[in-house]
């Protein structure tokens, strides 16, 4: 009997926007305290960053030093 694990690709995991670097990129704190760039591409709602403000954001799990913001 096979068995099949799923392969994990990417993680979410909520944000701190600590500083806007224009309309669509920011940078962002993670819970650990690590500083990533933070993007919305065309798919997101168009809703401009705001320093201070949380969001959920997706990683890649081979890459945590940017995340598409997702919520």
């Amino acid at each position: 009997m096979k068995r099949f694990t799923k392969i994990i690709e990417r993680v979410e995991g909520p944000v701190i926007i600590t500083e806007v670097l224009s309309d669509g990129t920011a940078h962002a704190t993670l819970p650990n305290g690590k500083v990533i760039l933070a993007f919305r591409t065309k798919r997101t709602p168009d809703k401009p960053f705001v320093a201070g403000e949380q969001a959920v954001t997706s990683l890649s799990v081979q890459d945590f030093s940017c995340g598409e913001i997702v919520g």
